[in-house]
């Protein structure tokens, strides 16, 4: 009897699984979606747009970012052959010393405020914000030290002189835009997180 018993309710339960399954496949192909028919076409569409509503912003933060050097370029061939060669090689110091790995440690705050967001933890979230600050305030501090070595490392591998003069002056101007340019990733992350 027991047995029986247990079999109508094993039946019971994988009907109501397929009914549900049913249900779900429905509204994923666009048979019904809230109550009203929509098809494939206009799902697709609206999925487009709140896409396109969430991705533009996002796209022209990051082309703006990278508009700048290609701006520092433009100047400097216009300046000449020599400023060319030593922003060029300074720029390379500072992209590989400097900001490339000061926005790799920062990639863990994309899903921990993306986390911390979506369980709705929001006192989390600037807790996570606010020790990115510290360890980008403290990242600074070595790579700052590596760049101000920058004229002596250059010359000792027989760099021309003159390059390596102008490129020291180039990255000693960045210092300030290096820090500002690693703070302001730690907030546009937090944002983009919520």
């Amino acid at each position: 009897m027991a047995a029986a018993a247990a079999m109508r309710s094993s039946h019971y339960t994988s009907s109501m699984l397929t009914r549900d399954t049913m249900a779900t496949y429905r509204s994923v192909i666009g048979y019904t979606v809230g109550g009203s028919k929509k098809s494939t076409l206009q799902l697709f569409k609206e999925e487009l747009k709140e896409i396109l509503k969430l991705g533009i912003p996002i796209c022209t933060t990051l082309l703006l970012e990278n508009v700048t050097s290609l701006i520092t370029v433009l100047f400097l061939t216009s300046l000449g052959s020599l400023q060319l060669a030593a922003g060029t090689l300074a720029a390379t110091i500072c992209n590989t010393t400097g900001f490339s790995m000061g926005i790799s440690l920062l990639t863990a705050v994309d899903t921990l405020s993306a986390h911390a967001n979506g369980a709705g933890k929001f006192k989390r979230m600037g807790v996570i914000a606010q020790r990115a600050f510290w360890v980008i305030n403290i990242f600074v501090f070595p790579v700052v030290g590596i760049w101000l070595s920058f004229q002596p490392l250059m010359t000792l591998l027989k760099y021309d002189e003159a390059v390596v003069s102008e490129g020291f002056k180039y990255i000693v101007v960045m210092i300030p835009g290096f820090i500002i340019a690693l703070w302001f990733d730690v907030l546009m992350r937090f944002l983009q997180s919520m």
